[in-house]
């Protein structure tokens, strides 16, 4: 299991943009699973407000692939697994998050208040 926190650490979760992307709701989480490598493995993206995490799991077994995880472990079906993994991490991330830039409470009430006051985003051109 790949804890996912720290690359969600500066960014903005688009609850809309996750169903839009194929995950779906159960509870308070949001979970997006899709199959890679003919079938044989599948890939859970989790995400929710106290976890955000994503598994490799090995099909035929029903275990977690944890080689993917581990820097050390080498190997070309290893490599691919990881490559598609990760891709599928990060393109996630790309659609469906944005940078926070501003962290502070203030700033925050700030962009909310031009937000519905004048009904737009900020932009930075």
């Amino acid at each position: 299991m790949r804890n996912l926190s720290s690359k969600l650490e500066k960014r903005k979760i688009n609850y809309e943009q996750l169903v839009k992307y194929g995950f779906e709701k159960e509870k308070n989480k949001y979970i997006y699973k899709t199959k890679i490598q003919d079938n044989q493995f599948e890939i859970n993206v989790v995400i929710s407000e106290k976890e955000k995490y994503a598994r490799l799991i090995d099909l035929e077994n029903e275990t977690d692939f944890i080689l993917v995880d581990i820097e050390d472990s080498n190997g070309k079906f290893v490599g691919e697994l990881r490559y598609q993994y990760d891709q599928i991490i990060e393109d996630v991330i790309a659609k469906c998050t944005s940078v926070e830039i501003f962290k502070t409470n203030q700033s925050k009430k700030i962009i909310n208040y031009i937000k519905e006051k004048y009904n737009d985003e900020l932009e930075f051109l």
